[in-house]
């Protein structure tokens, strides 16, 4: 099952041949994975172009390679501890958590530096997008493979539990996690939330309109609030220069 779920990564040619981090030229460098442990040794390094091919059925354990790699494992957990759950031992080979780490490297393809150099090609920002796009892009495969969706727009898809079944009956939960997404997701959330405000500003505008009568004087009051936001914003950001805005600023709108 652990293969199954990372082929989404590894079997991705644009990881191998743009995203990875490499330890030369031509080779990336191996992830932190149990699918890279085998017989009890790290897999070779794999070049690039080779990656994702050499990521694939021939890797795949049986029984019986795969006890002798856990055996080999449990006799050496400062090296190998990192995929196992803290009960893991040479008595147990059962781990009820497991995990893996995957590396991104910079500076990407056709930029020369993390960023702060002269050139507008060595953009730190521009580096972000194209990484936020291609992992955003596999957080949305992995949630189609899962299928899990959102029940509603002012939700989020990442609520829901993403299993599997093994061959024995068993339920797997599978958790995957990169700053990139969850700062994403967490923008997101946020903007849904916002989106609530909606609802806000229409119960104000009921409340002036009911004790008012009045649909002009209740529209006008409400515009005074909502103008209220960027002329403070005008001032906040262009007249004192202050350069953070995050969103709880956005709340200000209420107060």
């Amino acid at each position: 099952r652990i293969s199954e779920v990372e082929s989404v990564m590894i079997n991705n040619m644009d990881y191998s041949k743009e995203f990875c981090r490499v330890v030369d030229n031509t080779t990336c460098m191996n992830p932190l994975s149990l699918q890279f442990i085998r017989q009890g040794a790290m897999r070779p390094a794999l070049t690039n172009q080779t990656l994702a091919t050499s990521y694939g059925p021939s890797a795949a354990w049986t029984d019986a390679n795969l006890q002798e790699a856990l055996s080999t494992a449990s006799g050496d957990l400062y090296r190998y501890g990192f995929f196992f759950d803290k009960d893991f031992s040479a008595d147990n080979l059962r781990s009820k958590y497991s995990r893996s780490l995957y590396f991104f490297g910079a500076p990407l393809e056709g930029f020369k530096t993390l960023g702060g150099s002269d050139s507008a090609d060595d953009s730190t920002g521009e580096q972000n997008v194209i990484v936020l796009d291609f992992q955003n892009n596999i957080g949305e495969t992995l949630l189609k493979k899962f299928g899990l969706e959102a029940d509603h727009p002012l939700t989020s898809a990442y609520r829901k539990r993403a299993t599997l079944m093994t061959d024995d009956g068993d339920e797997v939960e599978v958790l995957w996690s990169s700053y990139v997404i969850r700062n994403d997701e967490f923008f997101q959330l946020v903007n849904m939330d916002f989106a609530w405000a909606i609802f806000c500003i229409v119960a104000v505008w009921l409340y002036m309109f009911m004790h008012t009568r009045s649909c002009l004087i209740s529209s006008v009051g409400m515009f005074e609030i909502v103008i209220s936001f960027p002329l403070t914003y005008f001032f906040y950001r262009f007249v004192l220069q202050v350069t953070y805005f995050g969103s709880p600023h956005i709340l200000a709108l209420f107060v």
